[in-house]
């Protein structure tokens, strides 16, 4: 997944594909198209709300570091030189900005968990709101992220442990659940994956609590 913390991840997940089939195909006019795009559901996302996300170690605000990156990448995908050279250093530009951007999961198991719980608790809010077909890939990839904190609670004391694999049981539902919803779900399908995601976030919540 993006593992970003945006309001506009659906819209993102959408874009950077988008832009980066673009590059490849050295389809310049559809590439620029992409970048403004992206650029504006990126600054929407950060600057629309609080994020957790800081300057470069030249203390440079985040806002200058976007503008930087994007006037960079709008030069390769403009200028008259090869499409294999304006296809690298544009490449490399997006790279280094969605290194920049993305956070690192923390060492503490506990944190960890809060982070996850936290990516589950927006991407569910905003797939019961739009019910966008990419939300269900989107708490997929969550699920998967949630599942990979096990080594971590395995060094955990035991009752730790042991509520961690109360989480890993109650994964198992919400993701056939997820696998199962097509086009439009029925208020039933709804109905009972709201169950299911709420009883998951309660078994983490409880871990929480053990802290």
């Amino acid at each position: 997944m993006l593992p970003i913390r945006l309001n506009k991840k659906f819209e993102i997940r959408r874009n950077l594909p988008e832009l980066l089939a673009a590059i490849r195909h050295f389809d310049w006019p559809k590439a620029l198209l992409y970048v403004d795009r992206l650029e504006g559901n990126l600054d929407q996302s950060f600057f629309g709300r609080e994020h957790n996300f800081n300057p470069g170690d030249d203390g440079e605000p985040l806002y200058h570091y976007f503008a930087d990156q994007f006037s960079r990448i709008k030069f390769w995908v403009t200028i008259n030189r090869s499409d294999e050279a304006r296809y690298r250093q544009a490449r490399r530009i997006i790279d280094e900005l969605f290194e920049k951007i993305t956070p690192k999961m923390p060492a503490d198991p506990f944190e960890a968990l809060k982070y996850v719980y936290d990516e589950i608790r927006s991407d569910w809010n905003a797939y019961w709101e739009s019910q966008d077909p990419q939300g269900i890939q989107a708490l997929q990839d969550d699920l998967d992220e949630l599942r990979k904190l096990e080594p971590k609670f395995k060094a955990c004391d035991e009752n730790a442990y042991k509520q961690y694999r109360e989480i890993l049981k109650s994964t198992g539902p919400v993701s056939a659940s997820l696998s199962s919803l097509q086009g439009r779900p029925s208020d039933k399908m709804r109905e009972n994956m709201f169950s299911r995601v709420q009883e998951l976030l309660s078994n983490i919540e409880t871990l929480m609590d053990l802290r």
